[in-house]
């Protein structure tokens, strides 16, 4: 079983696309040395940190802390995760990946997209399965962009 931990406090509702601000305490970031220490006792596979982000959709822009992944990712050896990635500006996401991400979580808009076509579907019927693989080939369209986007092809 791999295990993914979550070091800093990273605002907003985990599986919410609700309305978050990223402005607010810069204590709550992760700690470099504490993460690494929190690695070293926990074993865990991989670690989400707080760098600028939130589980959500922003009220305005965010911004990520590019120096202090780089620092994070210079004492774990473990793989750095980003939560929130829905609604960073593409270049933050470039930078974070150069700096040390390896792993991107992004879902507040694939639930935006997904209540919008249910609303729109909703009026054609009860056809669960069709909705189904419809909004999965929306999906999977999106996921090919950011995953070409990311990783800079």
């Amino acid at each position: 079983m791999s295990v993914e931990a979550e070091l800093g406090a990273i605002s907003g509702i985990e599986g919410e696309a609700k309305a978050v601000s990223t402005d607010g305490d810069d204590s709550l970031f992760t700690d470099p040395e504490g993460a690494a220490e929190f690695l070293r006792r926990s074993g865990a596979d991989a670690l989400a940190v707080s760098v600028g982000t939130a589980h959500g959709v922003y009220t305005s822009a965010p911004e990520i802390k590019i120096e202090l992944i780089r620092k994070i990712a210079g004492l774990c050896e473990s793989p750095l995760v980003l939560h929130g990635a829905t609604g960073v500006p593409d270049e933050a996401i470039r930078q974070a990946v150069a700096a040390g991400i390896r792993k991107i979580n992004y879902f507040s808009d694939f639930l935006v997209q997904a209540m919008e076509f249910i609303r729109g579907f909703s009026e054609q019927g009860n056809d669960y399965l069709a909705f189904r693989d419809e909004l999965m080939e929306i999906w999977k369209g999106e996921a090919k962009k950011l995953i070409s986007l990311y990783r800079g092809s």
